[in-house]
């Protein structure tokens, strides 16, 4: 993959909040350390959000699976895959859809612990949650290095 395709994929796996919609919650699970393309272990995110004042059962699923490269988080050349979709139902019917979807995304890595981040609130609310308390998949993993 060169540049220009790396940075392509990694828009398209941005997982974007707007304060125009109202986001159900947040969905995450950390692969296992030895798992993704290089073998570091990666996450898969997923949220899932509706417009505000649109549609009551008209959802929208951004979802992305990372692989970790290194130990950095922000600053990185991580292998992102990402993927959208729209999911019709109720509120809980979109929750439940969401479960099983995760499920079935991490399935491959062995049964691991799907976290779940409820917001039910508009997307700027939502954004200051995540920055207040950041979950594990947005934190930094600092390295140290030891001077010679």
């Amino acid at each position: 993959m060169n540049a220009d395709e790396a940075a392509a994929a990694e828009k398209d796996a941005m997982i974007v909040m707007l304060p125009t919609d109202y986001v159900l919650g947040m969905w995450y699970v950390e692969l296992p350390p030895t798992s993704g393309c290089f073998g570091r272990g990666g996450n898969i995110v997923s949220m899932v959000s509706r417009k505000l004042y649109g549609p009551a059962e008209e959802w929208k699923m951004q979802s992305r699976i990372r692989s970790y490269r290194d130990a950095r988080v922000f600053v990185h050349a991580d292998e992102m895959q990402g993927f959208k979709g729209v999911i019709k139902g109720s509120e809980s019917e979109v929750e439940k859809s969401m479960w099983e979807t995760m499920g079935g995304l991490s399935k491959p890595f062995g049964d691991l612990k799907i976290e779940f981040i409820p917001f039910r609130c508009d997307g700027g609310t939502a954004g200051g949650m995540l920055v207040a308390n950041p979950p594990p998949f947005m934190q930094y993993k600092v390295e140290k290095v030891e001077k010679k």
